[in-house]
């Protein structure tokens, strides 16, 4: 293939892209009614974010096990060092989370009155929505 030639898919493209979105639509719906909510793996990962957004640490020692906050979940998963508890999860779910839960958390403040483990709960999907429900889906393309 040369330069000036380019790659066609066969078929019609404008069929081949609507069946595209179908099926993105179909995956992602599909993921985004699975929503775990709560669990120790969860917990690690929702906590670190919340220690990053709201005191700008990695240290989860306010969110760790039954919080004032979160009195409805607990976490006994957890890493101990130098005097401060840390999520034992891997990061990067939790940093790629970050933008969409603090987006999330914003706006739930900025226009409803939700309860904060309420608010958690809201703010967690939201965040799954926009980080491993759709890269799942667009992978499944």
């Amino acid at each position: 293939m040369n330069n000036n030639q380019t790659a066609r898919i066969p078929g019609n493209q404008k069929t081949t892209r609507t069946c595209y979105i179908l099926l993105f639509a179909l995956f992602f719906f599909s993921y985004a009614y699975f929503f775990q909510g709560g669990g120790w793996n969860q917990n690690g990962r929702v906590y670190l974010i919340q220690a990053i957004i709201n005191d700008g640490t990695f240290a989860i020692d306010r969110y760790k096990e039954d919080s004032p906050q979160l009195q409805f979940v607990n976490m006994g998963d957890w890493a101990f060092y130098k005097g401060h508890y840390y999520s034992n999860k891997s990061p990067g779910l939790s940093f790629l989370a970050v933008p969409s839960f603090a987006f999330a958390q914003y706006l739930l403040k900025l226009f409803t009155r939700v309860a904060p483990e309420q608010q958690v709960v809201y703010c967690t999907y939201f965040s799954n929505l926009c980080t491993t429900v759709v890269l799942s889906s667009f992978l499944c393309l």
